[in-house]
């Protein structure tokens, strides 16, 4: 596959350079999945800007992984930190509550758990994060959510509408993740 590159992003404002995030992607690889999101994140009244990019898919499942950064719209010189997501775009994405301010962006991660009657599987962990000045963080309002993967997945995963991909946790499978859990580690 190649020796890992060091693909640097940059944001410009006004012909400058405002800031870099660089990111690890392997040759074969590169170029092959850029995505740029433009609007309100953190709910401050001013369009962020948002960055996600292709890193590699894993053998066996198909798991696309993705890094995300973003930049603060009022602050685009404030460095942030990137977040790496589990198929974004397909169960992985910025959503909106009518209620809240901004956007959050659901986390997504495979991992393999346990439970006391169905015994051990693969499950899809999704941690809701908000966007501030530094860089994602944990939503303290949204629980820890997780499905496990049944035959069912890919026929409700390709059923979902457009731009809808975080509804697949809204199935009744779905279970709040309580910590202390086995999903609740951030390794996989």
């Amino acid at each position: 596959m190649g020796t890992p590159g060091d693909v640097a992003i940059e944001l410009r404002a006004d012909g400058k350079v405002v800031q870099t995030w660089h990111v690890v992607v392997p040759p074969v690889f590169q170029g092959n999945g850029f995505r740029v999101v433009r609007g309100d994140l953190n709910g401050d009244g001013i369009k962020d800007v948002a960055v996600a990019t292709f890193i590699s898919s894993t053998n066996g499942r198909v798991i696309n992984l993705w890094t995300v950064c973003a930049a603060d719209g009022a602050h685009l010189d404030v460095h942030t930190k990137c977040v790496d997501v589990e198929d974004f775009g397909s169960v992985g994405y910025f959503t909106k509550a009518s209620d809240a301010r901004g956007c959050r962006l659901i986390q997504t991660t495979w991992k393999y758990g346990s439970e006391p009657v169905r015994g051990n599987g693969t499950y899809l962990v999704g941690r809701w994060l908000r966007f501030r000045p530094g860089g994602f963080e944990p939503d303290p309002a949204r629980p820890l959510v997780a499905r496990r993967l049944l035959s069912r997945f890919d026929s409700t995963l390709s059923s979902l509408p457009a731009g809808v991909h975080y509804a697949w946790f809204r199935d009744g499978s779905t279970r709040v993740v309580n910590c202390p859990d086995p999903l609740c580690n951030e390794k996989r």
